[in-house]
């Protein structure tokens, strides 16, 4: 196979119109089977909606392609305020891992699409809650894999809000982290933290409340 990269970059109407096919395949195809728990897994139309919208959180999606099929596809959202991208889904089909496509997808985000953000975020199945069968990747595996492109567990009892309405909150996963300055990071994280619980209407919730008391007493180091 030829050395990939990734080479579609959907970030407003015009762009989702032009790549909608390939959109539509990184949907059906990686995005939905990889995220069997609906609770973790947002409606297709509210993330396009946001794609095309341009509003805040700013929703970007960067496809990697092979001879015209989609290999991988990440998608993130930019929290201008708190120097934050929150990587939302990252997706690489089965017979194109270990090619080292997750890490230059994430690499993309800090070093061209938002290079000028300082932290980035991303979820994952907390092994000691998750059941290898539930999900579509060995928890466990996911997790090395993250820490070898320098991410660290958030220590603070993360609960991720209902991504729509008659969903849940999610309650076992891990929220992840990767940043280039500490100086400040927690005040950047709680900014964070409550836009994206305002964005989805729970700005009031407690458990975001339990989150910001955790974050003011949790460890906070350097990973990249």
């Amino acid at each position: 196979m030829p050395e990939l990269f990734p080479n579609i970059f959907i970030h407003d109407e015009l762009s989702y119109r032009v790549f909608k096919n390939l959109c539509d395949e990184f949907f059906d195809e990686l995005y939905i089977p990889a995220f069997p728990n609906e609770n973790e897994r947002e409606p297709v139309e509210n993330i396009v909606e946001r794609l095309c919208g341009r509003r805040l959180p700013v929703t970007q999606m960067l496809l990697v392609t092979d001879r015209g099929r989609v290999a991988a596809g990440c998608i993130a959202d930019l929290f201008p305020d708190a120097s934050t991208l929150h990587i939302i889904y990252l997706v690489v089909k089965d017979e194109y891992r270990r090619r080292g496509l997750a890490k230059m997808l994430l690499d993309e985000w800090f070093n061209w699409v938002a290079p000028d953000a300082k932290d980035m975020y991303l979820e994952a199945d907390d092994p000691d809650k998750t059941a290898a069968e539930d999900t579509s990747f060995d928890p466990a595996t996911r997790l090395s894999i993250y820490a070898r492109m320098g991410f660290r567990p958030l220590h603070i009892n993360y609960v991720q809000p209902p991504l729509e309405e008659g969903l849940d909150y999610e309650r076992n996963l891990l929220l992840l982290y990767r940043s280039t300055d500490r100086k400040g990071m927690k005040e950047r994280i709680r900014i964070f933290l409550r836009q994206f619980y305002r964005n989805l209407g729970y700005e009031d919730s407690p458990e975001l409340q339990k989150m910001l008391d955790d974050v003011e007493n949790c460890l906070i180091y350097n990973s990249v």
